[in-house]
């Protein structure tokens, strides 16, 4: 999926499911746009350094499979580490 986006000069992407920071420098690279679901505030500060474009902060009511804490506690979060 990663090639097709990068062949296709994809202009804006949004990732999940872990840490995209490894794809990130061939995203933007071709000038894509990039916007990755954080969980955590420690991934997003993580990512900020890789370039990123903004985030999408994701609480565990999102089906309860990431993180620890609500959307609703995170955003703040998330807004003042970065």
């Amino acid at each position: 999926v990663i090639q097709v986006v990068l062949d296709e000069r994809v202009p804006v992407i949004t990732t999940g499911a872990g840490n995209p920071g490894e794809y990130i420098p061939a995203f933007k690279e071709i000038g894509t746009k990039v916007i990755p679901v954080v969980a955590s505030v420690a991934l997003a500060k993580r990512l900020v350094r890789t370039g990123i474009d903004a985030v999408i902060a994701e609480g565990t009511e999102s089906g309860g499979h990431v993180g620890e804490i609500t959307t609703m506690a995170l955003v703040p979060q998330v807004v003042d580490a970065i």
